[in-house]
């Protein structure tokens, strides 16, 4: 049996552009307003962010990220070294 693919109408292909491009127009004009806030909260993150970092390492000590399982073998290994130096 043979697939045959009935070709697109001119119109509903071009309706089906003209609906896409207004979907796209209407989400900008409505995100607009919070787009500079966007921005904004962004720069801020961004140049606060070491400050965070060394609150949180005063606070509760080195963030989780850092506490990743290479840190226990290279906790275990220099405690391995220190027993066997002395």
């Amino acid at each position: 049996m043979v697939n045959v693919r009935q070709p697109r109408d001119i119109a509903q292909a071009l309706l089906s552009v003209l609906f896409l491009a207004i979907m796209i127009v209407a989400c900008l004009w409505i995100v607009q307003p919070f787009i500079l806030g966007f921005a904004w909260a962004g720069t801020i993150v961004i140049a606060t962010w070491p400050v965070l970092l060394k609150l949180q390492k005063i606070l509760w000590g080195p963030p989780l990220a850092c506490r990743t399982r290479h840190d226990a073998a290279i906790g275990a290994a220099l405690r391995y070294s220190r027993r066997l130096a002395g």
